[in-house]
């Protein structure tokens, strides 16, 4: 991933990495059912928050993680997340979540597409995948209005109720490249990863 780019997006709504700052709204922000539903953090006062942003930001240095606060109209909403497990493949998987005060004004969708655009800057990334409970219907919105395909429907995860969908998004080419010529990049021993 290209972590030169930072802070993603302008206007009303940005991603940009978690700050110090921002522990002082996250409880308040992850004080939320539909939250405590479908999400396994738990954050519940400052000095939880400060723990989970020293873990958000320090995952970007293995390159497996790029974690973002969800910034809308200057107040944080949430967060982004794109995971790539090794920090190399073709393959990566975007997760978010969006505070209830923030709900309902089409952030989600706007944010999963913003940090998928990113990740598509990374040469050797061809797929990145939404994965979310059945029983979350908001998710399916999301990832349709973020340009994401329903793929697949996943049996339950041990332990957990219902099945899954899985959403995908491809690479999409710009005209006139040609599959030819990114097989003739990648087979000329460069690391496409690394450029």
């Amino acid at each position: 991933m290209n972590t030169d780019t930072l802070v993603l997006g302008s206007g009303d709504l940005t991603l940009r990495p978690w700050e110090s700052a921002d522990a002082a709204v996250l409880p308040a922000l992850m004080d939320d059912d539909a939250l405590r539903r479908w999400t396994t953090h738990r954050v519940t006062d400052t000095a939880g928050a400060r723990r989970w942003i020293a873990e958000q930001n320090a995952s970007r240095g293995t390159g497996e993680r790029f974690c973002f606060a969800v910034v809308a109209d200057g107040e944080v909403a949430g967060h982004a997340v794109v995971k790539r497990p090794g920090g190399t493949g073709p393959v990566a998987e975007v997760g978010y979540w969006i505070g209830a005060p923030a709900r309902g004004r089409g952030l989600a969708g706007r944010a999963v597409a913003l940090l998928t655009d990113w990740a598509f800057t990374t040469p050797a990334l061809t797929r990145v995948q939404l994965i979310h409970n059945e029983g979350n219907p908001a998710s399916c919105r999301v990832a349709e209005k973020a340009g994401f395909a329903l793929t697949e429907i996943l049996p339950p995860l041990p332990g957990k109720p219902g099945e899954g969908h899985l959403h995908v998004r491809e690479r999409v080419e710009p005209q006139g490249t040609s599959a030819h010529a990114s097989t003739s990049s990648s087979s000329s021993g460069r690391n496409s990863a690394a450029t």
